[in-house]
């Protein structure tokens, strides 16, 4: 036995440091801290005991006085049987400290448990408070699909009801008890110890699954997006202001809103603070602002254009004259729907209604506006965002997306495009028709009919080359589950653009081609490979008859009609050639962050183009691929020796999180390799390091900074052996060429510029 002091403040045992003994505080008190709570413990009380086996310290442990320890070596976890075989005193303490530490974990476990119920209904309370608000208030509620789609709090398994109720009769023990039940029975006592060992470990796990819980729907209260409660509370109470209404009740229920955002370690204090002065500013404005009269538009004269411009669409696009006044009668019952968001019977039937009607009355407008100069500027707003009327968009979103209307309506530009210019180059024959839901492209839905004998080889060729045909294949193949999806609102959903989807201003939101460009060169100076695939390259005349050098290729982004929340990656090939661009889709008015969702697209357009190009041997580990690779990890991580106990349980929490889906987990980890591995801030376990490096490895600079970081040492040293063999290579290759007496082609240049990246 070892006797050592410490001082106030001093550090006793750091956390991951080595447990080669039983510390036993003979005077004093420590205080044991990690993330996932605090420990406290007296005179008589033992640090780490629970952490003997696992043979590493789970926290730090700092005197909190003047503290006296007595500490008995162990070699290994082996020798404490032998320790508390002769030395049975000790026997009843490290059982009286495990147990004093299970009570005290697990009574932080329930209080957390509760704390997560209490969030979950607070958000869903908050929301209804909201809706129910606007509505007394006549104005229309803005929505969040996020929170309809918010799970409550699962039950986890690592934490089984029972153990509680163990350890507290456990504890309630007399000490009589307690000493012929451990001091007198050492080997009892040591399988007692494997027991909250384990029993604690998952605890922890548990507490750490309730933080995350917290964690992933804290941006639902606030984020940088401005698409959460804050916002919705916020501009509520703004534009009751502005009216010089009663604002009382809003106001308390924003105290109490801001009271449970000050509470959440996950949210950014300083995008709080700013929040906040800005929230003060608009305010301040509002109340020196005189009385804001709700029957006016803001925008005068220029609105007074847009006048009954449901009739004017209507007739633009030849809508069927029996069925307008019905149109305009369920129109009219969807813009006097209190909550457009509801899921009750009445909103639903008006949202089915309308729904058919807009895309029929789209296919008519779009063919009659290829043949007219002088487009109404309602049919502009139509085709370009989904409107149908101004009192239902909103005077002030109205004029917002008049300004932008003539510069979007003829806006062209490279690999990105309105849906109005998509369908465009579909017509005039730039651009096939992308395959349907059912993954059918336009020349074999044609095969098909052929085939079923429904039309000739003839009608076939001449319906090959038809331009409406082809429009009208992608207009009811792609539009009606692309806007849906990308609107975010899937219950909910209704196409024509309404005031309540609208988070931000529609020139705040819109996908301008500069977003989309910052986005992609973020992902890519992370991931330089992104967009590159396999291209046979040949060159018979200097004796090269095949090698596979990587093309970049930029996908098209294509802006549907709609005010969303949601990506969506289409297809990731045109046909069947592997070169033509991937389709990724957006909603033109973007509610969440661009860069956020070009990301997560990126890792869906990894995950299907290696499935595209490894056909049906996609998850064989035996041909190794990203696919394969990945799959076998999530398939078989619980017999993999190099995860931890902790890392498999997170591997299958975070699989019941993706619904057990592979692709979902990959993409997950691809967003945290993008954003946060790649700033030298490790997320992922090493398994799933070593595969992200070897297919999807980061730019040079990022490696560079990297080398000195050990945890990223064997992935680098693997990846700089064979990116040094590529480079040799094609060193051997170009010098191959010029010997034969022929330029070095720019495909080679291009290959070794990529290895040198």
């Amino acid at each position: 036995m070892e006797t050592l002091t410490f001082k106030p403040g001093q550090c006793i045992l750091k956390k991951d440091a080595p447990v080669n003994g039983i510390f036993l505080i003979s005077a004093g008190s420590v205080v044991g801290s990690c993330p996932k709570g605090n420990l406290f413990l007296g005179k008589g009380d033992c640090l780490a005991v629970f952490d003997i086996f696992s043979g590493y310290s789970f926290y730090d442990y700092v005197a909190s006085d003047a503290t006296v320890i007595l500490k008995y070596p162990l070699e290994n976890a082996a020798s404490l049987l032998g320790l508390i075989r002769t030395t049975p005193d000790l026997n009843a303490i490290v059982a009286a400290t495990s147990t004093k530490i299970c009570c005290s974990i697990i009574d932080d476990s329930i209080l957390q448990t509760y704390n997560c119920n209490q969030f979950y209904n607070g958000i869903i309370e908050y929301y209804r408070n909201y809706i129910e608000l606007c509505k007394q208030s006549g104005i229309t509620a803005k929505t969040i699909p996020e929170i309809d789609e918010m799970q409550p709090l699962g039950n986890s398994d690592l934490l089984p009801d029972y153990l509680s109720g163990y350890y507290d009769a456990i504890r309630s023990l007399s000490s009589d008890v307690r000493n012929a039940l451990f001091r007198d029975n050492p080997d009892f006592t040591y399988g007692y110890l494997q027991k909250t060992e384990k029993d604690i470990h998952n605890i922890l796990e548990y507490l750490e699954y309730l933080a995350n819980y917290q964690a992933d729907y804290a941006y639902l209260l606030l984020n940088p997006n401005g698409n959460d409660l804050f916002d919705l509370y916020t501009s509520l109470c703004v534009a009751l202001e502005r009216r010089k209404q009663d604002t009382i009740s809003i106001n308390a229920l924003l105290s109490k809103l801001m009271i449970q955002m000050e509470g959440q370690t996950s949210i950014d204090r300083n995008l709080y603070q700013a929040r906040i002065a800005d929230y003060r500013l608009r305010m301040e404005q509002a109340q020196a602002a005189p009385a804001e009269d709700i029957t006016s538009a803001s925008s005068g004269e220029s609105i007074a254009a847009l006048n009954n411009s449901a009739s004017v669409i209507l007739e633009y696009s030849d809508y069927p004259e029996d069925k307008r006044d019905d149109f305009i009668s369920t129109l009219n019952a969807y813009k006097s729907l209190p909550d457009r968001a509801s899921t009750d019977d009445r909103a639903i039937s008006l949202r089915k209604k309308l729904t058919p009607a807009f895309y029929e009355i789209y296919e008519n407008a779009f063919q009659y506006s290829l043949r007219d100069k002088n487009v109404p500027l309602a049919v502009k707003l139509f085709l370009l965002f989904g409107f149908i009327d101004e009192e239902l968009a909103g005077h002030d979103n109205t004029s917002d997306m008049m300004d932008m209307c003539d510069s979007l309506f003829s806006f062209e530009n490279a690999h990105i495009y309105t849906f109005y210019s998509w369908l465009k180059a579909i017509y005039v024959g730039k651009k096939e028709p992308s395959r349907n839901e059912f993954d059918t492209d336009y020349t074999q839905y044609l095969h098909e009919l052929k085939v079923s004998g429904k039309i000739s080889t003839e009608l076939e060729h001449k319906m090959l080359r038809d331009p409406a045909g082809r429009v009208k294949y992608e207009l009811q193949g792609l539009f009606p589950p692309a806007n849906k999806i990308t609107s975010g609102r899937i219950s909910t959903f209704c196409p024509f653009f309404s005031e309540h989807n609208c988070l931000h201003k529609p020139s705040e939101s819109l996908v301008t081609a500069d977003k989309i460009r910052q986005a992609l060169s973020f992902v890519i100076s992370v991931d330089f490979r992104a967009f590159c695939r396999d291209n046979l390259f040949t060159m018979p005349e200097a004796g090269i008859n095949h090698e596979n050098f990587q093309l970049e290729i930029c996908p098209d982004f294509i802006l549907m009609p709609c005010t969303g929340s949601r990506g969506a990656l289409w297809q990731e090939i045109e046909g069947r050639k592997r070169t033509t661009p991937a389709r990724m889709l957006l909603p033109v008015l973007c509610q969440e962050d661009t860069t956020a969702m070009i990301t997560r697209l990126t890792g869906e357009y990894r995950w299907e183009m290696c499935k595209r190009v490894q056909s049906s041997r996609w998850n064989d580990v035996s041909d190794p691929s990203l696919t394969s690779e990945y799959f076998d990890y999530i398939q078989f991580y619980r017999k993999n020796n190099d995860l931890s106990p902790d890392a498999k349980e997170k591997i299958k929490t975070g699989l019941a999180r993706a619904k057990n889906s592979y692709k979902e987990m990959f993409v997950r980890d691809y967003i945290q390799w993008i954003y946060f591995e790649g700033t030298g801030s490790p997320r992922l376990n090493k398994v799933v390091r070593k595969i992200m490096f070897k297919y999807c490895p980061f730019s040079h600079s990022i490696r560079e900074k990297l080398a000195v970081n050990p945890m990223y040492k064997e992935v680098l040293d693997y990846f700089n052996l064979h990116n040094g063999q590529a480079i040799h290579r094609i060193e051997l290759l170009m010098h191959k060429i010029q010997s034969s007496g022929h330029a070095i082609p720019d495909a080679v240049t291009a290959e070794m510029k990529l290895l040198r990246s």
